[in-house]
Protein backbone atom coordinates (compact mmCIF):
# COMPACT_ATOMS: atom_id res chain seq x y z
CA UNK A 1 0.00 0.00 0.00
CA UNK A 2 2.68 2.74 0.71
CA UNK A 3 4.20 2.15 -3.13
CA UNK A 4 0.67 3.05 -4.24
CA UNK A 5 0.44 6.26 -1.94
CA UNK A 6 4.00 7.49 -2.99
CA UNK A 7 2.76 6.83 -6.56
CA UNK A 8 -0.16 9.21 -5.71
CA UNK A 9 2.46 11.91 -3.83
CA UNK A 10 4.76 12.02 -6.95
CA UNK A 11 1.83 12.54 -9.20
CA UNK A 12 0.43 15.51 -6.79
CA UNK A 13 3.84 17.27 -6.67
CA UNK A 14 4.34 16.35 -10.45
CA UNK A 15 1.10 18.74 -11.89
CA UNK A 16 1.99 22.19 -13.15
CA UNK A 17 1.56 24.70 -10.69
CA UNK A 18 0.56 28.03 -11.51
CA UNK A 19 3.90 30.92 -11.77
CA UNK A 20 2.89 34.33 -11.03
CA UNK A 21 3.84 36.56 -14.01
CA UNK A 22 7.56 37.58 -13.61
CA UNK A 23 8.80 34.64 -11.62
CA UNK A 24 11.46 32.29 -12.38
CA UNK A 25 10.00 29.35 -13.86
CA UNK A 26 12.05 26.82 -12.26
CA UNK A 27 12.25 23.27 -13.95
CA UNK A 28 9.65 20.67 -12.73
CA UNK A 29 11.86 18.02 -10.59
CA UNK A 30 13.27 21.56 -8.89
CA UNK A 31 9.64 22.76 -8.36
CA UNK A 32 8.44 19.39 -6.70
CA UNK A 33 11.23 19.32 -4.35
CA UNK A 34 10.64 22.88 -3.72
CA UNK A 35 7.10 22.38 -2.64
CA UNK A 36 7.93 18.73 -1.12
CA UNK A 37 10.36 20.50 1.37
CA UNK A 38 7.44 23.02 2.19
CA UNK A 39 5.46 20.67 2.50
CA UNK A 40 7.97 18.59 4.84
CA UNK A 41 8.40 21.72 7.20
CA UNK A 42 5.00 22.45 7.47
CA UNK A 43 3.87 19.12 8.57
CA UNK A 44 7.59 19.12 11.10
CA UNK A 45 5.66 22.16 12.83
CA UNK A 46 2.36 19.60 13.09
CA UNK A 47 3.79 16.52 14.64
CA UNK A 48 3.08 17.26 18.36
CA UNK A 49 -0.57 17.93 17.83
CA UNK A 50 -0.99 14.73 15.45
CA UNK A 51 0.58 12.36 18.32
CA UNK A 52 -1.54 13.89 21.02
CA UNK A 53 -4.73 12.54 18.07
CA UNK A 54 -3.34 8.58 19.49
CA UNK A 55 -4.41 7.42 22.57
CA UNK A 56 -0.53 5.33 22.72
CA UNK A 57 2.65 6.52 21.60
CA UNK A 58 2.56 5.78 17.83
CA UNK A 59 5.58 6.37 15.43
CA UNK A 60 4.48 9.87 13.42
CA UNK A 61 7.28 12.02 10.94
CA UNK A 62 6.46 14.48 8.26
CA UNK A 63 7.22 12.49 5.42
CA UNK A 64 4.18 9.93 6.69
CA UNK A 65 1.67 12.96 7.07
CA UNK A 66 2.92 14.22 3.23
CA UNK A 67 2.56 11.48 1.93
CA UNK A 68 -0.98 10.40 3.70
CA UNK A 69 -2.29 13.59 3.06
CA UNK A 70 -1.51 13.55 -1.08
CA UNK A 71 -3.21 10.08 -1.28
CA UNK A 72 -6.21 11.59 0.70
CA UNK A 73 -6.24 14.18 -1.78
CA UNK A 74 -5.64 12.43 -4.93
CA UNK A 75 -8.34 9.64 -3.77
CA UNK A 76 -11.00 12.60 -3.28
CA UNK A 77 -9.92 14.48 -6.29
CA UNK A 78 -10.69 10.74 -8.14
CA UNK A 79 -14.16 10.36 -6.63
CA UNK A 80 -14.61 14.32 -7.41
CA UNK A 81 -13.85 14.01 -11.47
CA UNK A 82 -15.14 10.12 -11.15
CA UNK A 83 -18.58 11.66 -9.89
CA UNK A 84 -18.60 8.68 -7.07
CA UNK A 85 -19.57 8.99 -3.69
CA UNK A 86 -17.26 7.58 -1.46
Amino acid sequence: MQHVKTSYTNKLLSRQLIIPAGMKVLESEEMKNAVLRECLAEMKKLIDRVKECYLREVKVDEAMLVVDGCFILARITLQIISGKEP
